[in-house]
């Protein structure tokens, strides 16, 4: 198998702690998997001393059998004895190797030490359902708890404080408010490795006193953001300067253009010295750092103001020159008002208003994190009491485990876990981990938190840790995982480590999935947008992505540039503030969402226009070209909320297949929407709104005009109350309607009354069952989907009851509570991931995967920056940002203090640097086509192109770090990158720009094909419905026209069954039943005839042994016991009453008869056998066969003689109990029976059938004639010969 260099040393490096930096398609994984099997072919340790951590169950599972494949294939492959038996050892003990997520990982550990924490032995994981319950629950109580007056004075402080918090930030409709900031604020705490020792610091920082501005927390943060507001603003008056360019007009023209401007660049130029002033100011109170120089440098910014033009100097360019003037006026507002809009936001207080604001918040801050760890030990304590831990629990008890000083660990660094240090900080279970795993690797590192990090210290070694990642791809900071984890480790590691050197980093950039096509683009964007400075990560030569994957020349393939459509939909012109407010947000009234289906429009097209051409995509797995399909196109959206339905909708009304892969959508399904309300119902029908959406339902079957007048009929009731007295003779409603009325008043009862003594998912059951409404929605369109929602919602409910919670009123408020939330389900999926379809998901779901065409889709739409709002903002190293509460006589106020600006800064930065990471992974999806979309005001366009070409103006190769960080989409990422590519020309051309400099010779494969297409030229395909002659007779009644196939279908309807006049016969019988149909039709004295359908008898099931031993024989049983003493019987052996009693005895302890049941042999009518006739022939016989099978075909006729005309055979099976042959060759059939009635005819007439049967069996079979054939009675001894 060949590797690269890189992946070469990634497997082979040792006994260092090795970070692999793994680009996009690197092949990852594949090196985990053969670092693991190199080092157990190595015997460097065994697979039981590996920890190998993966992000998911299903990525441990694949590992997990990549590497169980590589061992047998090793297996099999080497002669060695002593290797195969290492190598059978190492399969073996593969099943319980620890290749798991980290929370697995912790729950084993927790297992393992149960003793060391306050935990029962039989805990059990609670489910998300049963967290999001229980919190709510918990904190109703804690808040409830908290309103009632104690009666202590330290208690009442406590209480007042708590008052007095829920009042500045509750609201007048209650304490959701509330309730939401604890919840917040809980859910951050607990990606710290202690979360209420992380709380109590927030306090202690807003306690200490601070005299100096310049020594809070937050300052560095605010100033820093101030420094660059005021550096783009001069830099924004800069380029007005730039605005008026020569070239394109007479000479004359040029002329008169630059002297009208003249004065206006004067005027500019002391627009920027005025602010450059400014400038110096803020930089000399940066340098000094001294108390009231933040004042200073404020009161020289409130002094600023841009000067006005006036005098004649400046008419010139407003007569001959309008257009420029009024660009003029448009660009040096937009540069002033930067910086005015930053003084206003950061300049307006003083320091000690500053310092003030801080002081107030503390006591804000120590009342909600008071409350929030009051919460922690409530919420513990529930838990405790239900026995049940949650993910978060995992890490936590994990680490209380493994660690024994918490207070050290909280400011330890990598390097105090080694040595003395380490052994203070680890316990005693820490140790032993140490010691037990030789290497523990991490896949997914830039995805992991605080706690797991710690975690890791103090179970790794000092140079055992092998962990993989890519900081690029860091996408969950909303699941809290923390990149500036990979990307410390990233700076600090060295690629050349020296001999004492404990740390390696290895990059991996060869990637192995994409064209150089579709991988020379990304470069070129990722080179100018991802910087240091503006993003926080480096997009350098180890960063960069080089093609290592192998495309064959080919025609008709997918080899060509990067496609950016962007569809400019026509609206009124609206104003544009700044390169942040440009993007399309999605409008709360959904008029965005109009734009997306202009976009969703042309997606179908592009799809359609590829399946059309004939291209072919590579297979890996066949090593060829292949027809592009379906299944190779993928549609990825930063937000699917909404939109993936949009598009989905769409795509199928142009016949594309396409399988949307979403959260959310359940509730709003209107089969769930319609059982939910019937639910309601019956647990309170006097909700109207829900009573009446059943009502008019298929479930109910009302109209809305009856409905009226049912809910008329009764003025002065509401509609439960008119249901109720529809019946009541002076309710005026015609009788057909008052009768449905009742009837589902009956059923509501029903099953009000079902629902009190059965559990929610068997009412639900019962709900579909009675009203049949489960069978409805399978028949209409997308039924199977549908009826997966119906019965999704049954197992919900099955789920839910599984917790500590019952009944349908508790249920019904945790759907309520998760739609609160916005917490909605996935919707049932009817669809597999093999299914030729395209797929829509969002860029988080696509993460991992790979497809021949990715369309990244909305790429207009504004970043969500919603975390940067709130009344709370929290940071991990910033803590706690309250907004400050004032009261006044006009009322309650809120204002920013500066902590809050602070951290709101902080988390914008940090959410725009994980959106371009989450661009990154959306484009490197891609292997032989990328596709990028999005949707603007066409309006807005030039102006917004004038934006992007301000690139243009920057010599270096990174875009200037304020056009990046004021970006508010990928298209303000994406535009200004490519507009300084030659292949850019409509963005130019759209800004009215011809110059700067291209930067082609940076990433010469890099090509892209940029299309502005107007809204009229994306024309909807409704799905025109083909009213061939079928649909049209079956709309207008008429008798439908013949099929193709109308010969078979009445051949095969019309077929008719050849023996009807056999009905009754059945194709196998035995004897024993041929015998008893004969004896029934003798004895009630009627003709045999067999009866066309025989009822089905009751089985008759033989009583268990113990039941048997314990009371009477039955007859059937008794009969049995004689039989197989008969047919074990040793004829030759001792016949006297102590032998048989032995021989009885002999049978029992050999189990050929049941044991304990010696009193009911009749032993008698033995003795009667052995001395009798018949019984001295057998004994002499020369030849015995007992229990004799036999199987063979008659005729019908045989058996019934009314089908006597028939050739029909039967197949018939029998058992006879003896056949033996005499001296002379003859053969005699002997049978046993236990009859109580020994009268002969009787006996005679019952069983001639049988004997008859038996001997043309034997006679047909042997080929020879039965001499005789006699039944031996055991009831009383007698013998008697059937003719």
């Amino acid at each position: 198998m060949q590797y690269t260099e890189d992946q070469k040393k990634a497997i082979e490096a040792r006994h260092r702690n090795i970070l692999v930096a793994a680009a996009a398609g690197s092949g990852k994984t594949r090196v985990l998997v053969d670092r693991i099997i190199a080092q157990l072919l190595a015997r460097e340790c065994s697979v039981d001393e590996m920890l190998v951590v993966t992000f998911t169950n299903a990525a441990a599972t694949e590992m997990r059998e990549r590497i169980d494949k590589a061992l047998q294939q090793k297996l099999l492959e080497t002669d060695d004895r002593a290797t195969a038996e290492w190598l059978e050892r190492q399969i073996v003990l593969l099943s319980g190797a620890s290749i798991c997520t980290f929370h697995a990982f912790c729950q084993k550990v927790i297992r393992q030490n149960i003793d060391a924490i306050d935990v029962d032995p039989q805990f059990r994981l609670a489910s998300d359902q049963e967290m999001v319950l229980m919190r709510r629950d918990v904190l109703e109580e804690l808040l409830e708890t908290s309103y009632k007056m104690p009666e202590d004075e330290a208690g009442k402080a406590r209480w007042q404080d708590f008052l007095e918090f829920v009042d500045d930030y509750g609201d007048d409709h209650g304490d959701e408010a509330v309730y939401n900031a604890v919840l917040k604020l809980y859910s951050f705490c607990q990606s710290q490795p202690f979360p209420k020792a992380w709380l109590r610091q927030q306090q202690e920082r807003y306690e200490a006193e601070s005299a100096d501005f310049w020594q809070t927390p937050w300052t560095d943060t605010i100033v820093s953001a101030v420094g660059r507001e005021i550096e783009r603003s001069v830099r924004a008056y800069e380029e007005v300067c730039a605005l008026v360019r020569t070239g394109g007009r007479s000479e004359e023209a040029e002329a008169a253009l630059l002297a009208a401007w003249q004065p206006y660049a004067e005027y500019l130029q002391g627009c920027i010295e005025k602010l450059e002033e400014v400038q110096s100011a803020y930089r000399a109170a940066l340098a000094e750092k001294k108390a009231g120089g933040w004042d200073n440098f404020c009161a020289v910014a409130r002094q600023w103001k841009q000067p006005v033009l006036r005098g004649k100097k400046y008419d010139a360019l407003r007569t001959a020159f309008p257009e420029v003037r009024k660009s003029f006026e448009k660009n040096r507002d937009e540069a002033k008002k930067i910086f005015t809009d930053a003084r206003d936001r950061y300049m307006a207080q003083t320091e000690e208003d500053v310092l003030g604001d801080i002081r107030a918040c503390s006591a804000t801050v120590r009342r909600y994190a008071d409350l929030t760890a009051a919460f922690i030990d409530a919420l513990q304590a529930a838990k405790k009491e239900r026995n049940v831990l949650d993910f978060n629990d995992l890490e936590h008890f994990a680490l209380d485990v493994l660690c024994r000083d918490p207070e050290a660990l909280a400011g330890a660094e990598e390097a105090d876990f080694r040595g003395e240090k380490g052994r203070a900080l680890r316990t005693d279970a820490a140790e032993d981990l140490r010691e037990k795993y030789a290497v523990i690797m991490v896949d997914e590192y830039q995805d992991t938190n605080g706690v797991q990090e710690a975690i890791l210290n103090l179970i790794a070694r000092d140079d055992n840790r092998f962990t993989v990642g890519d900081v690029k791809q860091s996408i969950y900071r909303f699941r809290l995982a923390d990149p500036y984890l990979f990307q410390a480790k990233y700076d600090a590691y060295p690629e050349n480590p020296g001999p004492d050197d404990m740390d390696q980093l290895i990059t991996m950039k060869q990637n192995f999935r994409s064209r150089a096509e579709v991988l020379a683009p990304i470069n070129f964007i990722f080179d100018q947008v991802m910087t240091r400075e503006a993003m926080e990560i480096e997009y350098d030569e180890k960063s960069r992505l080089y093609p290592g994957a192998l495309y064959p020349e080919a025609e008709h393939t997918l080899k060509g540039p990067m496609e950016i459509d962007i569809i400019l939909r026509g609206e009124a012109e609206q104003p544009v503030a700044s390169l942040s407010q440009t993007a399309d947000d999605d409008a709360s009234d959904g008029s965005g969402l109009e734009g997306f289906e202009l976009e969703a429009q042309h997606i179908a097209d592009r799809i359609a226009a590829l399946m059309e051409s004939g291209i072919r995509v590579f297979d890996k797995d066949a090593g060829g070209y292949r027809p592009l399909a379906y299944r190779d196109i993928a549609v990825l959206l930063r937000a699917v909320k909404g939109k993936a339905n949009t598009l989905l909708e769409l795509l199928r009304k142009n016949s594309i297949p396409a399988y949307a892969d979403v959260d959310g959508g359940y509730f709003e399904a209107n089969e769930v929407r319609l059982v939910l309300a019937l639910l309601k119902t019956i647990d309170n029908a006097r909700q109207e709104i829900p009573l009446a959406a059943v009502l008019v339902s298929p479930i109910g079957g009302f109209t809305m005009e009856e409905l009226a007048r049912l809910r008329m009929s009764v003025p002065d009731e509401d509609l439960f109350g008119a249901l109720l007295r529809s019946h009541s003779p002076e309710t005026p409603l015609e009788e057909d309607l008052a009768d449905r009325a009742a009837d589902f008043c009956a059923a509501l009862n029903r099953w009000r009354s079902y629902a009190v003594s059965h559990s929610v998912p068997e009412l639900i059951w019962t709900l579909y069952r009675e009203t049949g409404y489960y069978d409805y929605v399978g028949g209409l369109k997308g039924g199977l989907l549908r009826q997966a929602n119906l019965r999704m919602l049954a197992d919900r409910a099955a789920e839910y009851e599984k917790t500590n919670y019952r009944g349908l009123f508790r249920f019904l408020r945790f759907l309520e509570d998760l739609r609160k939330r916005d917490t909605d389900l996935s919707v049932a999926r009817t669809l597999g991931a093999s299914e030729d379809v395209v797929r829509i998901m969002s860029i988080h779901k696509s993460k991992g995967l790979e497809f021949p065409v990715v369309i990244v889709a909305d790429i207009a739409k504004g970043f969500n920056q919603l975390d940067a709002r709130g009344t709370f903002l929290m940071h991990k190293e910033l803590g706690i940002g309250p907004r400050l509460v004032e009261r006044s006589d006009v009322g309650r106020q809120m204002y920013d203090t500066l902590p809050y600006q602070a951290i709101a800064v902080r988390i914008v930065a940090e959410t725009k640097a994980e959106e371009m990471r989450v661009l990154y992974v959306a484009m490197t999806r891609a292997r032989e086509k990328l596709i990028l979309t999005g949707t603007m005001a066409a309006a807005k366009w030039e102006k917004q192109a004038e934006r992007y070409a301000r690139s243009l103006s920057s010599r270096e190769l990174a875009l200037p770090d304020d056009m990046i960080r004021e970006a508010g989409s990928y298209l303000d990422w994406i535009a200004p990158a490519v507009a300084r590519h030659t292949d850019g020309a409509a963005i130019r051309e759209a800004a009215g720009a011809d110059w700067g400099e291209m930067l082609d010779a940076v990433e010469p494969d890099a090509h892209f094909a940029v299309h502005l297409l107007a809204a009229d030229k994306i024309q909807p395909h409704e799905e025109e419905e083909e009213l061939d002659a079928l649909l049209q007779a079956v709309r207008a009644g008429k008798e439908l026209p013949a099929s193709p196939e109308r010969e078979t279908v009445e051949h095969r309807l019309g077929w008719h069954y050849g023996a009807e006049a056999l009905p009754g016969i059945t194709a196998k019988m035995t004897v024993s039943e041929i015998k008893q149909r004969f004896a029934e039709a003798q004895r009630e004295d009627e003709p045999v005839v067999l009866p066309a359908v025989q009822p089905a008898e009751p089985a008759i099931w033989r009583r268990p042994q113990f039941l048997q031993q314990k009371g009477r024989l039955s007859g059937a049983e008794r009969g049995t016991l004689m039989h197989s003493i008969m047919q074990n019987l040793d004829l030759h052996g001792d016949l006297t009453r102590e032998g048989l009693c032995a021989q009885v005895a002999l049978m029992e302890e050999k189990g050929l008869i049941a044991a304990g049941h010696e009193s009911a042999v009749n032993y008698t009518s033995i003795e009667r056998f052995c001395s009798s006739a018949i019984g001295k022939r057998m004994k002499s016989a020369t030849r015995v066969w007992r229990e004799l099978p036999f199987s063979r075909m008659i005729p019908v006729g045989e058996v019934n003689p009314a089908y006597s005309e028939s050739a029909e055979k039967i197949f018939i099976q029998g058992v006879i109990d003896v056949l033996f042959e005499e001296n002379d060759g003859s053969l005699v059939l002997l049978d046993y029976k236990t009859d109580r009635d020994t009268a002969p005819d009787k006996i005679r007439r019952r069983y001639a059938k049988q004997i008859e049967l038996y001997r043309e069996a034997v006679e047909s079979i042997l080929g020879k004639p039965v001499k005789e054939s006699i039944l031996f009675l055991l009831h009383d001894g007698t013998s008697l010969r059937i003719p």
